[in-house]
């Protein structure tokens, strides 16, 4: 006798802070494993015998439902019958993010973005997004990294306080000018964002500059 195994392949999008449901417990189902992205093992969140093996994770009406959706819960869910023949493979993305700041990221886009702020004026960084674990700053003269913020120690750095989960200068001055980098707990690039300065008194200071030097050039050419 032959047997054909079918398995069903599907893949969904969720935002951040939603609740993600997985619909998959068929009844010849024993376990339901969870690779996450950059990962090559399998984590074992449901098994039959002994339930939901994830405290993220509850079994609603044989539904596993995972309350507020994070980022390190996306991934491939995989449900394996009870001779371990796949059954249903459920790729989760992240479509997008609860912070509705000046900068609204794309959690999966890694974006690369440039402002540019008045000497003096504040500083807004909207940028400590929810599986966000350290903030980098690099001077445009510098060609190393400087952590001012982490989860585990807040901000590091005398410039910078957090307001409201964001990352505030009160008074830009040009060595916060550069690029800042927004890492994950592994060490993933999750945003880039280059700051320049720029306004009046910075304006004022390279006219003044190149008007010392015409003045300079003509009292040595007389």
């Amino acid at each position: 006798m032959l047997f054909c195994f079918i398995s069903y392949t599907d893949e969904i999008s969720v935002k951040i802070g939603e609740v993600l449901k997985l619909d998959v417990l068929l009844p010849n189902a024993d376990k339901v494993q969870h690779q996450s992205r950059g990962s090559t093992e399998w984590k074992e969140v449901w098994k039959r015998s002994g339930g939901v093996q994830s405290d993220l994770m509850t079994n609603t009406d044989g539904i596993l439902i995972i309350r507020k959706f994070m980022a390190d819960d996306a991934g491939t869910y995989r449900v394996l019958d009870f001779e371990r023949n796949m059954l249903i493979t459920v790729t989760v993305t992240v479509s997008g993010t609860e912070s509705k700041g000046k900068l609204n990221y794309m959690d999966t886009d890694k974006p690369n973005d440039e402002i540019s702020v008045e000497i003096g004026k504040q500083l807004k960084l909207d940028i400590l997004l929810p599986n966000a674990d350290k903030v980098e700053h690099q001077t445009e003269k510098s060609t190393g990294l400087m952590a001012v913020w982490s989860r585990s120690n807040v901000v590091w750095s005398d410039r910078l306080t957090n307001r409201d989960g964001n990352l505030i200068i009160s008074e830009f001055a040009p060595s916060d000018a550069g690029t800042y980098i927004v890492l994950d707990s592994e060490g993933e690039l999750l945003i880039t964002l280059t700051v320049k300065a720029s306004g009046s008194q910075r304006k004022h200071k390279g006219n003044t500059d190149k008007t010392a030097q015409r003045e300079a050039l003509r009292a040595f050419f007389k």
